[in-house]
């Protein structure tokens, strides 16, 4: 049998359900991305999550809590010392998940229609520095987030 090594200095906590499709999810994701993946069925955050810096990816089913309970949680992460992505998935159009986007930490996000392969990619792309979310959707946040500049000075750094 094949043994390979995981990647230090990288991690998924997936907060969802413990059932047979999130069981095989995290299965898919390691042997894809060769990231270790952590299956949590509680969306709160684990002090002890904080003892071991690494780049982390906190990957919300978004169907397996309440919004409140969600809007908590990214509350909770908002608030850690150590530098954590969101992604949302299992995500459907139209969801009150789409709203969240606007968190500074937020992404990525998969709709339930998205495949596993998508998945993967993105999850490789987000360690990698790069958003995975909806074009429609980053359209709709960047027309309702622009506005004209106010003049630059002489003087005025970026």
């Amino acid at each position: 049998m094949e043994t390979t090594n995981t990647l230090p200095g990288r991690r998924i906590i997936l907060f969802g359900q413990q059932n047979l499709q999130n069981s095989i999810l995290i299965g898919f994701i390691h042997q894809r991305t060769n990231i270790d993946c952590q299956l949590v069925n509680q969306p709160q955050w684990r002090e002890e999550w904080n003892t071991y810096p690494c780049k982390t990816l906190a990957l919300i089913d978004a169907e397996s809590a309440r919004p409140e309970n969600i809007q908590e949680l990214l509350e909770a992460i908002y608030e850690q010392p150590m530098d954590v992505m969101v992604a949302f998935f299992n995500t459907p159009p139209g969801h009150a998940m789409e709203r969240m986007i606007v968190w500074p930490m937020v992404n990525g996000l998969f709709y339930r229609d998205s495949s596993q392969q998508q998945l993967s990619k993105g999850i490789q792309g987000m360690f990698s520095g790069e958003y995975w979310l909806p074009r429609q959707l980053m359209a709709q946040y960047l027309e309702r987030t622009r506005h004209k500049p106010r003049r630059m000075s002489a003087h005025a750094a970026l």
